[in-house]
């Protein structure tokens, strides 16, 4: 039974960590800061294919939902 639950949830833990952003204060230095943007796109790339890879249908379609609304958020903050 764990096994179903660990494939649903995992996606979404990785989500947590590339769409919410750091709440500790810390600013990124200037020179690591497109780095730290590379690297993020990149974790977001890569957990986009597990997600599109996953036979439930409900995992991509949350997927679809925090995508769409990490666009709002770019959006409205620019």
């Amino acid at each position: 039974m764990g096994s179903w639950v660990r494939t649903i949830t995992t996606p979404f833990r990785k989500a947590c960590n590339v769409f919410v952003p750091q709440k500790d204060g810390k600013k990124p230095q200037e020179s690591s800061s497109s780095a730290m943007v590379q690297h993020v796109d990149a974790e977001r790339a890569k957990l986009h294919g597990e997600v599109m890879a996953c036979a439930y249908e409900d995992v991509q379609v949350m997927w679809s939902m925090l995508d769409q609304a990490r666009i709002r958020d770019l959006s409205g903050s620019s």
